[in-house]
């Protein structure tokens, strides 16, 4: 109850930053005089980390930081919808940039390189990543309108959802990682070992987070496929229409039935070996919410944990473990904040219609790294849930050859040593405009922010 209460409080005095509306029906929202700078540095260093048509990559695309050495597929879903306020030209190029990769069999790699020669040299990555191009395609569509780019991505995209039904289902028709790196939240307590020295098999397990995407996925294509039926004459599309609607439908009962743990209130893994779920209270946990997959009651039980101040309500929400759970480290995505996880927890409260508790904690995550900004003069690509620096955060502390098994190839380990500890180095990656650009996208569309204005 005291839990319940303090978040009310909070909630009640983070919402008295948005004034009473004014007679004509808009409201006069105020905000802190750091936003406007704020947000201009975000966009000049988005403008920084584009990348122009090359020969091996014939769009725009992007790099998460100028330390990434690749073009990432869920890194540059999450950008493209940052430039879907800027330029939806150019957000609609990033995602032809990582259809342009898709490989024969339908799978789309989870990076390649930047660079030509470096591409030649080592070809696409061997795994694939979070299938959200469909989902992050369907919310530029909603504003261009551009049937050319619909039809140009639709089969490709429809191609990646089939590869990860042959590829990525379970006799269950939930899905898994093949690999802990496809889920992008690579040293998860729900995977391993926060230096990467030791992996969990994943392969037998039912995941939340990529089943709760697949649903997201067949959701996007179904829509885009109600586009391209509007302007066919034939009505080509509206078998797909009916068959993604079948599966997202389908597989959200499959997931409420058996990856929901109603003594805790938690969608968690879940081995299909053994039936034991893995009692990990990660961010992972709120996605069925963006899949619109979760009943009312399983909705409502989650909210609880997300508006509590011991678990997910911090200063920057949302941590990606509960600050409750007995894993919770501030290393990676194992308790700071990412902000594209917390773009997917609004957005799954937004499928839920709980408009409030949407610009109640949009203010708190844009306003987080905001402030992050004003003190250290960067962005960043995570964060700390309790302040706004870098202080107590690591990225994957005690990496290198000393924290590898001595099972890994020494390719393995030269690969660790260089690109993660090395180059990427031993906190954040600043320059960091990838999916951190985001709050931008949130002030503009949740908060009402107008920097010509404010």
């Amino acid at each position: 109850m005291k839990r319940i209460l303090l978040a009310f409080v909070a909630f009640i005095t983070a919402t008295q930053v948005f004034a009473v509306g004014t007679s004509s029906g808009q409201s006069q929202q105020q905000f802190p005089e750091y936003w406007k700078p704020a947000f201009n540095a975000l966009y000049k260093r988005l403008d920084k980390n584009l990348k122009k048509p090359a020969k091996h990559v014939p769009f725009w695309h992007v790099a998460p930081a100028p330390k990434y050495p690749g073009v990432y597929l869920w890194d540059s879903a999450f950008i493209a919808l940052i430039w879907k306020n800027k330029n939806s030209s150019i957000a609609q190029d990033v995602i032809r940039s990582v259809l342009h990769n898709q490989q024969k069999d339908g799978r789309v790699p989870h990076t390649i390189p930047n660079n030509a020669t470096i591409a030649k040299v080592l070809g696409a990555s061997p795994w694939t990543q979070p299938p959200v191009l469909s989902w992050a395609a369907a919310q530029i569509l909603r504003k261009t309108k551009d049937v050319k780019f619909a039809i140009q991505i639709y089969p490709k995209l429809v191609r990646f959802h089939l590869w990860l039904l042959e590829n990525r289902q379970l006799q269950n028709g939930l899905f898994f990682w093949q690999h802990p790196y496809e889920s992008g939240i690579d040293n998860s307590p729900r995977f391993g070992v926060r230096d990467e020295s030791h992996y969990y098999k994943t392969t037998n397990v039912a995941s939340v987070d990529i089943t709760s995407y697949l649903i997201m996925d067949a959701r996007a294509l179904a829509e885009i496929a109600t586009l391209l039926n509007e302007k066919s004459q034939n009505k080509d599309f509206e078998e797909d229409i009916k068959n993604f609607n079948a599966f997202a439908e389908g597989t959200s009962k499959r997931m409420q039935d058996y990856l929901w743990h109603e003594e805790s209130g938690y969608f968690l893994d879940r081995n299909v070996d053994t039936g034991e779920f893995v009692n990990v209270k990660t961010i992972a946990s709120f996605f069925p919410l963006a899949a619109k997959a979760a009943t009312t009651k399983q909705f409502l039980r989650l909210r609880e944990h997300l508006v509590s101040t011991d678990e997910f309500n911090t200063f920057i929400p949302f941590p990606t473990v509960s600050k409750a759970d007995p894993t919770f480290e501030k290393d990676m995505w194992r308790g700071p904040v990412w902000i594209n996880t917390s773009y997917l927890v609004l957005a799954g409260l937004k499928e839920y219609n709980d408009t409030e508790t949407v610009r109640y904690f949009a203010y708190r995550v844009v306003d987080g790294v905001y402030q992050t900004w004003q003190r250290l003069g960067d962005f960043y690509e995570f964060y700390d849930p309790d302040r706004p620096d870098l202080t107590e955060l690591s990225r994957k502390k005690g990496l290198g050859p000393l924290g590898l098994s001595a099972s890994k190839k020494p390719v393995e380990v030269l690969k660790h040593l260089v690109l993660k500890q090395i180059i990427l180095g031993k906190k954040p990656v600043n320059k960091f405009a990838g999916w951190t650009g985001l709050v931008n996208a949130l002030a503009i569309e949740e908060l009402g922010f107008d920097p010509e204005a404010n």
